[in-house]
């Protein structure tokens, strides 16, 4: 029998949790007791706790997040079905959802909604609880013990760890899981520097860190501010400093626009690529059966390497399937804009695979002009991911980085685009890594 400890009470030790409460189902079971530690509520904890604005939004669609592992997942035992955000906020978790003072977010929710983080709190909350109680009704009862605090050493002292929490407190554990998520940043020799001269210079600067957690009041309406990053960070602080403070979106004459309060900062944002990220689509379309091509031991054996060089190899392979599965989609369901048949537009593809995989690296940009009439119906890769690259005057990088955010975003309102949902599907598939935990996206 022995004892385990998390360090950390968010989405991973819950998900922990509910597994354990599954594989551990017998009398003899290895684990006595489990300890969590965590100074913000278990299941949320930091990230997603109750306690932010409600203008702070999840990333993903309520339907696409559940903390269930299901059988998609390669794991030991036997799958428990639990509910997804959406189910849960819709079904038994509703009547929390209303005591919580939440019952606004209910209106027009639906599987396509993007959830507050305080429903996702409310959600991972549940589960948390769920976990307990599963461990607590096993024929060996394994009890949950929860520390609100935190744990500021770990000590080894040969098979034993101690932990010692920030009130002294001492935990022994046999084993010790780390799951802290989100870590703070330690000043770099950059950002002191940078609050050095603020400092001299008689200017504010607030370090990178967790949104919802940085002092933004120090930013006073009107005055100009620079950003570093388009990132979803800065989407954080741009409603934070926007909306949070009084300004409203309205639509006018079919067009959404932005009503200033009067106490937001000017806002003056930059990045490396010039613009923020791609937005997610506001539709879906069945995918078919697609899927990564050329990526399996037999393929990439053909580069004869002893060691993949990821850009040498692996990327041109990654960008190919993209590029495929665009064309594909594009001649199999709208033919009518494609000048040429798909085994013609197929064959033109697969030129540009490596030559070791029967490619000759032809350049086909000739081809594809003919055969896709509409430059909106061609993939670019190096586009998506760099758009303002060959952009130079400022002035002119910022007219159109409003014209690709306004570009992009009519496609993601349009099915018309299907190439695009059937590339992001197959990115899913060849980058799996982007879901957080087996069977849930955040």
């Amino acid at each position: 029998m022995s004892t385990l400890v998390f360090v950390g009470g968010g989405p991973r030790t819950t998900g922990i949790l509910l597994r354990l409460a599954v594989n551990a189902g017998g009398e003899d079971n290895a684990v006595s007791a489990i300890h969590v530690i965590d100074p913000y509520p278990a299941g949320g904890g930091r990230i997603w706790r109750a306690e932010q604005s409600a203008l702070l939004w999840m990333n993903s669609m309520a339907q696409d997040v559940t903390i269930f592992a299901d059988e998609s997942v390669e794991m030991d035992g036997p799958v428990i079905d639990g509910p997804r955000l959406d189910e849960w906020v819709l079904g038994i978790g509703r009547e929390q959802v209303i005591a919580a003072g939440l019952e606004a977010e209910l209106k027009g929710f639906s599987g396509t909604s993007f959830a507050s983080r305080r429903l996702q709190s409310l959600y991972l909350g549940w589960a948390f609880a769920e976990a307990v109680r599963r461990l607590a009704h096993l024929p060996t009862p394994i009890p949950v013990t929860v520390h609100r605090e935190l744990a500021v050493e770990l000590i080894d002292i040969g098979a034993e760890q101690l932990i010692r929490l920030e009130s002294d407190v001492v935990l022994s554990a046999d084993k010790v899981v780390l799951c802290q998520g989100h870590f703070d940043l330690q000043k770099s020799a950059e950002s002191a520097a940078l609050s050095s001269i603020a400092a001299t210079e008689g200017l504010t600067y607030v370090p990178a860190g967790f949104t919802a957690d940085l002092d933004l009041s120090v930013l006073k309406p009107g005055e100009p501010v620079i950003v570093r990053g388009i990132g979803l960070a800065f989407i954080d602080a741009m409603i934070l400093l926007a909306e949070a403070r009084g300004g409203q979106y309205v639509t006018h004459e079919g067009q959404l626009e932005y009503l200033p309060s009067g106490n937001e900062p000017e806002l003056w944002v930059g990045s490396r690529r010039g613009v923020p990220y791609l937005p997610k689509l506001n539709y879906s379309v069945p995918l078919g059966d697609i899927g990564p091509k050329f990526i399996d031991d037999a393929s990439l054996a053909a580069f004869n390497s002893f060691t993949l060089d990821f850009h040498a190899h692996v990327l041109p392979l990654l960008k190919w399937n993209l590029t495929f599965a665009h064309y594909e989609h594009l001649a199999t369901h709208y033919p009518e804009r494609v000048k040429v048949s798909w085994e013609e537009l197929s064959a033109q593809l697969h030129r540009l695979l490596p030559v070791e995989l029967g490619g000759d690296l032809t350049d086909i940009g000739a081809f594809i002009e003919r055969a896709i009439p509409d430059p909106g119906d061609r993939f670019d890769f190096e586009y998506l991911n760099n758009p303002l690259q060959d952009l130079l005057a400022s002035e002119c990088r910022s007219r159109n980085c409003s014209l690709y955010c306004s570009s992009y975003c009519a496609r993601i309102r349009s099915p018309f685009f299907h190439g695009s949902s059937c590339v992001c599907g197959v990115a899913e598939i060849l980058f799996p890594s982007s879901r957080a935990w087996p069977g849930w996206t955040i």
